[in-house]
C-alpha cells in the first residue's frame, strides 16, 4: 500500500501547482489589460469609417463628421464620461462636446500601432457611433435655401454609405438642439415679407433614434426647394442635424 502512497500525493501537489499557474496567468492577463472594463472600438476601424468621409466626393461643405459617445442607458449620463486614444505611443483625451462627440484624429502612429478608442463606462451605458451633422454658424443666421442644401448632403451621403436604406427617403426639415436646461432660446423664422415667427421649443434628442439622449430642441419642415428666408438664432445651437425620412 505505502508504494502507492508518493505516486497520489504527487498528483496531489502537481494539480494544486496547475491551478495556481492557471490563476497567476489570468492574474497578469488583467494588470497588462488584455480583459478590458468599459467600452471600446479598433482605431483602425472606425478610421475606415471615417476616412470614408474625407474621400467622399459628393457635396459636403455644409456637414461635418464625428465619432460620439451615445447614451444608451436611461439611468446614465455624459457626466464624467471620457472618450480616450490609448496604444503603446498615443495617449490622448478625446474631449466630448455636450452631444456626446470628439473630434477624431487621424494620427498614422495610432493606425500603425492599433490603438484602441475606450470610453471609461461598460458598453451596456454607452456606445460608440459615427455621426453627420450641419455646422453651425457664429452669427446665428441661417438661409433656409442653405439648410436645404445641406439637408440633401447629408442624404446623399447616407444614400452613399448605405443606398438601400435611403433611396425611397427624403428631406423633410432640419432640428436645432439646445441644452435642456437652457431657457432663453429664440428661433425666429423669416419667410420673405410676412412678419417673422418663432419656432416652438420641446423636449427631444438631437438625433432621430437617440432614446436616452434629452435636449431643447426646435423642428422647421421645408415647404419646397423654392424657399427663400432665414432662421435667426439668438445661441449657438449645440447641433443641427437633418429630418430624413
Amino acid at each position: 500500500m505505502r508504494l502507492n502512497t508518493f505516486p497520489v500525493v504527487h498528483r496531489c501537489l502537481l494539480a494544486i501547482m496547475l491551478v495556481c499557474a492557471s490563476w497567476t496567468a489570468f492574474a497578469q492577463s488583467i494588470d497588462s489589460g488584455d480583459v478590458k472594463d468599459g467600452a471600446w472600438v479598433s482605431y483602425r476601424d472606425s478610421y475606415r469609417k471615417m476616412i470614408s468621409f474625407e474621400k467622399y466626393g459628393g457635396p459636403k461643405q455644409f456637414l461635418q463628421n464625428n465619432i460620439r459617445v451615445a447614451i444608451i442607458d436611461k439611468k446614465s449620463s455624459l457626466d464624467g464620461v471620457r472618450l480616450t486614444l490609448d496604444s503603446k505611443k498615443t495617449h490622448l483625451n478625446l474631449p466630448l462636446d455636450p452631444v456626446g462627440r470628439a473630434v477624431f484624429p487621424m494620427l498614422k502612429t495610432a493606425y500603425d500601432e492599433n490603438a484602441e478608442l475606450k470610453v471609461n463606462r461598460p458598453d451596456t451605458v454607452v456606445k460608440l457611433e459615427y455621426r453627420i451633422s450641419i455646422i453651425t454658424r457664429p452669427d446665428g443666421m441661417y438661409d433656409i435655401a442653405d439648410l436645404h442644401n445641406a439637408c440633401d448632403q447629408v442624404l446623399h451621403y447616407l444614400r452613399y454609405q448605405d443606398f438601400l436604406s435611403y433611396s425611397l427617403k427624403q428631406c423633410v426639415g432640419v432640428k436645432f438642439s439646445y441644452a435642456k436646461d437652457q431657457t432663453d432660446i429664440s428661433l425666429k423664422v423669416k419667410l420673405g415679407d410676412q412678419p417673422p415667427t418663432l419656432l416652438s421649443i420641446t423636449e427631444g434628442s438631437v438625433f432621430t433614434d437617440d432614446r436616452y439622449n434629452a435636449f431643447r430642441v426646435a423642428t422647421f419642415k421645408f415647404f419646397s426647394k423654392a424657399d427663400k428666408g432665414q432662421i435667426i438664432s439668438n445661441d449657438i445651437p449645440l447641433a443641427i442635424t437633418a429630418l430624413v425620412e
